[in-house]
């Protein structure tokens, strides 16, 4: 349940209705939420559309006029003008909101923009803030991986990132990128489960990649070149069972079979098959 509930966080749900609920208090709550979607929607619409400057128009229509939702209008207009970059003036939103309460999504909305006003310190300070806070906000362990990325300090980047995927273990992107960090890092045993991670939550949705697939079979290829040991062919045989699995999902692609072709040749070569390999990629 705590993971499903980051989840619909990640996703972007601003509220939630706690179990047990009654009908007649899901009703009440859902027609607040659509009655504040009506609301909002000519902002949704522009933000939808790439019109941010006319978003920013409504939402600054709605805060001087004081409707309701000029607390919701203010936190998108932070978005906009970060989206417009107008970072100064994004800088300055947030903080005045945060003189006056610390809000965590103010904290959040302000390091991303001091990231890209190149202050690294101070948003990484605002992360650690956040995260001492309550562990679970993933977008601040994001942020740290990306400050981190940008000091070229991957080690660092490897640790929030690894993380942010304990957090939110079904994030398909944060276990790609985590292997990605983990391969400038030589870590092969991350990268490793990294990228069968990938495989495991994207099977059967939007982000499945037959690349997910091929990663993991090249990753296996480089890392038991040369290696006869038990947990070498252990690799050796998910690799395979990987290729079979890619084989089968995306039949009849000619493009998906030559890129499997030419991974398990690498894979063979690696196992000292040379011969095999040659045949494979022929």
């Amino acid at each position: 349940e705590e993971i499903d509930e980051i989840l619909g966080l990640e996703m972007g749900a601003d509220d939630y209705i706690t179990k047990p609920y009654t009908e007649q208090s899901l009703k009440t709550r859902l027609n607040r939420a659509i009655i504040r979607h009506e609301a909002l929607l000519h902002i949704k619409q522009a933000i939808s559309e790439g019109n941010y400057k006319k978003a920013l128009t409504g939402c600054n229509e709605m805060i001087s006029s004081g409707s309701r939702y000029a607390k919701d209008c203010i936190k998108m207009k932070g978005q906009l003008l970060f989206l417009l970059r107008e970072l100064k003036e994004a800088k300055h939103l947030y903080e005045s909101i945060l003189d006056k309460k610390p809000m965590v999504w103010a904290k959040l909305g302000l390091g991303k923009t001091l990231v890209d006003m190149g202050d690294y310190e101070g948003a990484e300070d605002l992360m650690e803030e956040v995260l001492q806070e309550d562990e679970r906000y993933i977008e601040a362990h994001d942020m740290l991986a990306t400050i981190h990325t940008k000091r070229n300090d991957m080690v660092s980047a490897q640790k929030a990132m690894e993380r942010a995927t304990l957090i939110s273990p079904k994030s398909v992107n944060r276990h790609r990128e985590l292997a990605e960090l983990a391969d400038i890092n030589q870590d092969d045993e991350v990268s490793l489960k990294a990228h069968q991670s990938a495989i495991k939550w994207g099977s059967n949705s939007c982000y499945e990649s037959p690349q997910d697939y091929f990663n993991y079979v090249r990753k296996a290829a480089d890392t038991t070149a040369g290696d006869s040991s038990i947990e070498a062919k252990q690799i050796v045989k998910q690799a395979n069972t990987f290729l079979d699995r890619a084989r089968k999902r995306y039949a009849n692609t000619p493009e998906i079979e030559a890129q499997a072709l030419m991974v398990e040749s690498q894979l063979n070569l690696s196992q000292g098959q040379p011969d095999k390999a040659k045949t494979l990629m022929a």
